[in-house]
């Protein structure tokens, strides 16, 4: 459904919070707007309480070094990990909970795999 935020619907409202404050949680987005069926509005305001103001429409680079490493791999790549996430976060948000098979099964070919 669409939110009276303009026309994005609560997944990808409720994406782009989790891709900003907290990742590890992308991949529970069906089940926590099922559970909040109808209070999709409740729900925004508790997830902005929690974590703060809702993510501009298109992401931030990192503002320091030491935030922008935090993302890196020792060769200087963002980690396929992340990578991989912003990508099926953007173009196939249902694969967000297949990453860790994907990765698994690409494993020693996963710059081929980006």
């Amino acid at each position: 459904p669409l939110s009276p935020q303009g026309s994005l619907d609560y997944r990808t409202r409720l994406q782009r919070f989790y891709t900003h404050y907290c990742p590890d949680k992308l991949s529970e987005i069906d089940n926590i707007l099922q559970a909040a069926q109808g209070c999709e509005e409740q729900l925004m305001a508790s997830v902005v309480q929690k974590y703060g103001p809702e993510p501009p429409m298109t992401p931030r680079l990192p503002q320091t070094p030491r935030v922008a490493t935090a993302l890196l791999s020792p060769q200087g790549a963002f980690d396929y990990r992340t990578r991989l996430q912003r990508f099926y976060a953007h173009y196939c948000p249902d694969k967000l909970s297949e990453i860790d098979n994907i990765l698994q099964a690409a494993q020693g070919c996963e710059e081929q795999l980006m």
